[in-house]
């Protein structure tokens, strides 16, 4: 969970004088936290909204589910959409 996130979490449910502390041993103590590090996030760009000149040029594609089986048996949508028209 991380040290700020489990911070909060007892900060809203406990207090002792020494809490701050006590949680640092214990998360140093803890296998499973040691082990967690996510490392540096790597860096990440603006969105770019993608250049086309003509409806099909370039489509994006998608399979969604499982959902509630519909009366004829299906459970996947298959979502295609055309980024010149942004018809779907």
């Amino acid at each position: 969970m991380g040290l700020k996130k489990t911070a909060a979490a007892v900060q809203a449910r406990v207090f002792w004088p020494s809490w701050s502390s006590d949680l640092s041993v214990v998360l140093k103590k803890c296998h499973e936290c040691a082990r967690y590090h996510r490392g540096v996030l790597p860096r990440q760009v603006e969105m770019q909204t993608p250049q086309v000149g003509q409806p099909l040029q370039r489509v994006s594609i998608d399979i969604t589910g499982p959902h509630p089986r519909s009366t004829k048996g299906n459970v996947y949508i298959l979502t295609l959409v055309d980024h010149f028209s942004k018809w779907g």
